[in-house]
């Protein structure tokens, strides 16, 4: 059990535009609720945004052991893990009861619970108890019909979709998967339209000609996917965060993982066959029918799930400094941007977890802080996820680069040939630096030749 650590008053105020924070203790209050961390030996510390900004700094895992179902779940997927990975296994639990919610309980602003996380770590590392316990428990209740596998098209998944508005899509070596999908036209569709149905709008099917057009009422569509973090970076680039996909995801990492750390599996027949009875409960209640879909029997949306004015103003606050700092990076902003959208997911399926029944969710302090926790972690992750993508897709850029110049063997290419080869993929300042990075690295040379400048490739070299 890890003491909880002493926290200063809030007492920052929002823009004058907006009503000022009330001097409410956060930290007196929540200390009262952090009993658990699941962090190391140097958790909890003070990670900066209870003091101030709720950013990317500090220690990479930090989030106090949530309650409720939310932790009922994550401890049926420690019973079935190999290794300790615990920032892995709190996102399938997250996921996996957003859709065990679905249809039960919205947002205090009426929105779907849909969760999107991906986990990565590398091959043998223990990601598989994240993918494989959410489809055991679906199983065991009954749910399997929930269960999405891989979609080969667009048209596969809004099928899917219409079939039934409420669906689980778990994928494991998801970098396989979207490496294959850049390379086939209806393979890459897919991923943008899960990040259209995230949203949970009235979804429109494309349709196409001669075939039926699949529309989906209210759609709540939860995936956890896991991969090794090379492969991931290699099929990811920065148009997928400018376009707002990849930052409608959580990220969570796992570490590396020797056999000798490998844990001993307690099973607990008990734990199981109560937290069976208890989904059950709910399955059997005026609400039973909703769990199949993201409506209420008759199609109205679901009530909205009330929240405390210390947890409201709590998020608040967590959403302008993300979009305050989303203004001061210089790229990927985004990221920062969509932050408070999913903490208001995570908060209402939290305090759902917590309560005699998800209909009757009410948001507090707990549960806002346990949701900003897990937005930061995310975001810390992301950082490096961003460090990895940029190397991997800055290497392939300068390899192309280099095999075009190579084409012109002895002769060289002339600059202005070079710019009008490579003007539609790379901006003006982006060309200069990969090229100033090749003949830094002397696999080019740049020299004039009368009145113009001509790029020469040295042979046997390679980056």
């Amino acid at each position: 059990m890890m003491p909880a650590f002493p926290r200063p008053i809030m007492t920052k105020s929002k823009p004058s535009s907006l009503p000022p924070v009330s001097t409410y203790d956060y930290g007196t209050e929540l200390n009262d609720e952090a009993d658990t961390y699941m962090g190391d030996g140097n958790c909890p510390v003070p990670v900066g945004w209870l003091e101030g900004p709720f950013l990317p700094t500090g220690s990479p895992f930090n989030i106090r052991r949530p309650h409720g179902l939310v932790n009922k779940v994550l401890s049926y997927i420690e019973r079935r893990a190999v290794f300790d990975q615990p920032q892995l296994n709190l996102f399938s639990a997250v996921v996996t009861c957003s859709t065990l919610m679905a249809g039960k309980i919205s947002t205090p602003n009426g929105d779907v619970l849909s969760i999107l996380a991906m986990g990565l770590a590398p091959s043998s590392a223990g990601k598989d108890a994240g993918v494989s316990s959410p489809k055991e428990l679906l199983v065991a209740l009954g749910l399997k019909s929930l269960l999405l596998g891989k979609q080969g098209s667009k048209q596969a998944l809004e099928k899917s979709m219409s079939a039934n508005p409420t669906r689980l899509m778990i994928l494991d070596e998801v970098g396989h998967s979207l490496l294959s999908a850049s390379k086939c036209q209806f393979a890459s569709q897919v991923a943008p339209t899960i990040t259209e149905i995230w949203n949970g709008k009235h979804y429109l099917g494309s349709g196409a000609a001669g075939r039926e057009t699949w529309d989906c009422e209210r759609p709540n569509l939860s995936a956890y996917v896991t991969g090794s973090p090379e492969l991931v970076y290699e099929a990811s680039s920065d148009a997928q965060v400018s376009d707002g996909g990849l930052p409608r995801w959580l990220l969570a990492r796992g570490e590396r993982k020797d056999i000798r750390e490998k844990l001993e599996r307690e099973e607990d027949v008990v734990a199981d066959q109560a937290l069976y009875a208890e989904l059950q409960a709910w399955m059997t209640s005026t609400m039973s029918e909703s769990i199949f879909t993201a409506t209420t029997p008759g199609g109205a949306k679901p009530p909205c799930a009330s929240i405390t004015k210390e947890a409201e103003e709590l998020l608040d606050l967590h959403e302008m400094q993300y979009c305050d700092y989303a203004g001061q990076v210089k790229q990927h902003g985004e990221l920062y941007n969509k932050a408070n959208q999913v903490a208001i997911r995570v908060a209402t399926i939290h305090a759902a977890g917590r309560a005699d029944h998800p209909k009757n969710a009410k948001i507090e302090i707990q549960d806002a802080q346990f949701a900003i926790e897990m937005i930061g972690v995310s975001m810390r992750n992301y950082t490096e996820f961003i460090k990895g993508m940029n190397t991997t897709e800055r290497s392939e850029n300068l390899e192309e680069i280099l095999e075009i110049i190579r084409k012109y063997g002895r002769d060289g290419v002339n600059h202005s040939e070079l710019v009008r080869k490579i003007a539609n993929k790379f901006v003006q300042k982006q060309r200069e630096e990969l090229l100033n990075t090749l003949i830094e690295s002397r696999c080019i040379i740049k020299q004039a030749v009368g009145r113009s400048t001509h790029y020469f490739s040295v042979p046997g070299t390679d980056l």
